[in-house]
């Protein structure tokens, strides 16, 4: 079954309208990462309608290559989905196995196919930053577009997480961003553009400054998450809300947190930002980058008036974090700056 956000030791998605990836991989527990992906069990549970079909949604899901070859000429369905919606495809797809994706694609398996949160197989792809694969299945004909319900696409997934070439590349191959509202489409597109002349003109012309997707990433959220620091400052310039919030209360400073991308968080809390800030579970800035290991981020956040024993709705805060995901300098940065360890989680 779906769940929400949970801790992990691995990247963090500061979108909540997205569902969990549920699975164990590496020293993870429970939740690995925030995503668009659905719930992705460590064990496959299928509604295949043969043996055969659900062997190979595990052996893509283990890496078997020999396994693959075996049952798609033993007639094994490639598009066989499991009760997530899940295809071989998008199991291989998150695992890095490209010799994999090249065989399931090579034998019929549809690079578009989504789970039952209307997730695609790209935005499995991008959880890791698998540029050759997703290189692969977009040269197979994967729609760089399509979405979730939400608005949710590979390149929200990949700007995110700080994927510089696979944005790249989607964007190379006609990834947009969709604007809630037609009159500010071009603003949208010239922030993808990255060109500051037409973010000016859009601005002149009337577009809002805050401006956004129907699930309220704004449009200084997408500058902040490319790493366009010129935008950011006319954007705020011209009165964008530095503390907007998406649907699920998170603010562009927790994107950027969650992105790595010091130098952007710097200028956000120069411009105001809400260092302490909290999303609809409670999450704050320093949360995320206590449970990511950053301690660069963590200073400066501590520097700028960060909460150290702010507490999200389940009682954890980011020296419980830390300590969970075995952060051992930013343990210690936490308690130098006063963090106590007796909260419960």
């Amino acid at each position: 079954m779906p769940v929400g956000i949970t801790r992990s030791h691995g990247k963090i998605l500061y979108i909540n309208s997205i569902i969990s990836i549920v699975m164990n991989k590496g020293l993870c527990v429970g939740v690995l990462v925030v995503l668009v992906l659905g719930a992705v069990s460590a064990t496959v549970s299928t509604q295949a309608a043969s043996d055969e079909d659900e062997e190979l949604i595990d052996a893509a899901r283990t890496g078997d290559v020999e396994e693959i070859k075996a049952l798609i000429e033993a007639g094994a369905d490639v598009n066989a989905k499991n009760d997530y919606g899940e295809t071989a495809l998008m199991y291989a797809a998150l695992e890095g196995e490209t010799e994999i994706v090249g065989i399931l694609i090579a034998a019929g398996a549809d690079v578009n196919a989504k789970n039952d949160y209307g997730a695609t197989v790209l935005m499995y792809a991008t959880v890791y930053g698998y540029t050759e694969i997703v290189e692969l299945l977009v040269n197979s004909g994967a729609d760089v577009n399509a979405g979730t319900e939400d608005g949710i696409t590979p390149l929200m997934s990949a700007a995110v997480y700080g994927y510089t070439e696979i944005v790249e590349l989607l964007l190379e191959k006609g990834a947009r961003v969709k604007a809630a509202l037609d009159e500010d489409q071009g603003l949208m597109d010239a922030i993808v553009d990255r060109d500051i002349k037409k973010v000016k003109a859009s601005i002149k012309s009337g577009a809002d400054v805050n401006a956004g997707t129907e699930d309220g990433v704004t449009a200084l959220i997408w500058a902040a998450l490319l790493g366009e620091t010129e935008i950011v400052k006319i954007l705020l310039e011209k009165g964008a809300d530095v503390d907007a919030e998406t649907e699920d209360e998170a603010t562009a400073l927790m994107f950027t947190v969650s992105n790595g991308n010091a130098e952007m968080a710097k200028l956000l809390l120069e411009k105001g930002a809400d260092v302490n800030a909290e999303d609809e579970d409670g999450w704050t800035a320093l949360m995320i980058a206590a449970s990511e290991g950053n301690p660069e981020m963590a200073k400066l956040l501590l520097e700028k008036g960060a909460d150290v024993n702010a507490e999200d709705e389940d009682g954890w805060t980011a020296l419980m974090f830390a300590e969970e995901g075995g952060h051992t300098e930013i343990v210690e940065i936490l308690r130098a700056a006063g963090a106590v360890s007796d909260q419960v989680g």
